[in-house]
């Protein structure tokens, strides 16, 4: 059995039945520690002390996996800011509400949406077959709906005063990269010291808000 460091260990013991989400799960954390190109439907399987071939009775190849994690990716990040999202608000509190269940889906989630970026990479990719590249683009256009989400709000800002007159298109793009950078440097507590998940969430959504605010006299 191939031998590997981390996601994908192998297991002592019989292999086990397991399921699609437990499947999908595994595959978000193999590609969130090796990348896409380094991961193996091997290291998947063993992730969740399963065989090989139970892996592929459920996905066909090692993209069709990532496509199954990218769309749970997008819908846990529609879920948040559907949640947070509050029209009867200010465009600035909807803003700041929206940028902090992001934030949070970014710490709970941390390998779904990392590898939405990976997702983003796989329009370079040859040997797509049609059905996947559908699928793709269906997961780039959800990824251009949930920015526009934030448009939306920044715009109604705008227009009720509670945010200054700006590019709504390089200011979201600017509040989101800020957001979405935590794939890289967040990393849970283990030891319980720190600041809280919540209080991240806070501080980082008040802190992008604070910067479009609309200044009056």
């Amino acid at each position: 059995m191939e031998k590997v460091e981390g996601c994908g260990r192998p297991s002592i013991g019989r292999p086990q039945r397991v399921d699609v989400d437990q499947i999908v799960a595994a595959a978000a954390a193999c590609f969130a520690e090796h990348g896409y190109e380094r991961t193996t439907m091997t290291m998947v399987a063993q992730h969740v002390s399963a065989t090989k071939g139970m892996v592929y009775n459920h996905f066909k190849s090692k993209t069709d996996l990532l496509l199954a994690v990218y769309t749970v990716a997008m819908t846990r990040l529609f879920a948040g800011i559907d949640a947070a999202d509050k029209p009867e608000q200010s465009g600035a509190l909807r803003l700041e509400s929206m940028l902090r269940a992001h934030a949070m889906t970014m710490m709970t989630d941390t390998d779904f949406v990392s590898v939405v970026i990976q997702g983003v990479q796989m329009q370079r990719m040859s040997g797509l077959s049609d059905e996947q590249r559908s699928i793709l683009s269906d997961l780039n256009a959800a990824r251009q709906k949930f920015e526009m989400r934030f448009r939306h709000a920044f715009d109604a800002g705008i227009e009720d005063g509670s945010v200054r007159q700006d590019d709504a298109s390089l200011a979201v793009k600017a509040m989101l990269g800020a957001i979405n950078w935590m794939a890289i440097w967040y990393r849970q507590s283990l030891d319980g010291q720190g600041p809280s998940r919540e209080q991240i969430a806070q501080t980082l959504a008040r802190g992008q808000v604070h910067g479009i605010l609309s200044r009056t006299d």
